[in-house]
């Protein structure tokens, strides 16, 4: 789903560049990630401190993340976020920030604690979110930044 949103990100935005970061953790899925996307990727996966971050948010047009403590630090700055959430609450945990659209599909387990009644992975709150619905808020974010 990733790579397929990032391979629409940059066919239809040809000017921007993609800069993937996470933590050390996430290193061998940005390998993979790699190997299928095209050169427009700068990675810094697991490369990064918190001013190495706070410096890419401020240069950077537009964050898309899942919950996560890097969507926070990003909404103390001006970057435009697209969170999308799996069964959290969002009274409690969405980014506190005006320049965010929250992408949420309601399963009716929501409120959950992030304790999932299954063992499926990836969860069905988080699957139910398609590359085509996050793409379409990118384009909504970017073309308004270019008119």
């Amino acid at each position: 789903k990733l790579i397929s949103l990032l391979n629409k990100i940059i066919n239809h935005f040809e000017k921007y560049q993609i800069i993937l970061i996470g933590t050390k953790e996430d290193v061998n899925f940005s390998k993979n990630i790699l190997e299928t996307a095209p050169d427009k990727i700068v990675n810094v996966v697991g490369e990064t401190d918190i001013n190495d971050l706070i410096y890419i948010f401020k240069h950077s047009d537009i964050l898309i993340t899942p919950d996560t403590g890097t969507m926070h630090l990003a909404s103390l700055t001006n970057i435009y976020i697209i969170a999308y959430f799996g069964a959290g609450n969002l009274k409690c945990f969405a980014p506190i920030t005006d320049r965010c659209s929250i992408i949420k599909h309601e399963l009716g387990c929501s409120g959950c604690g992030d304790i999932c009644f299954t063992d499926i992975i990836p969860k069905p709150c988080i699957e139910a979110i398609s590359a085509n619905e996050l793409f379409n808020e990118v384009k909504k974010v970017l073309n308004n930044k270019v008119n």
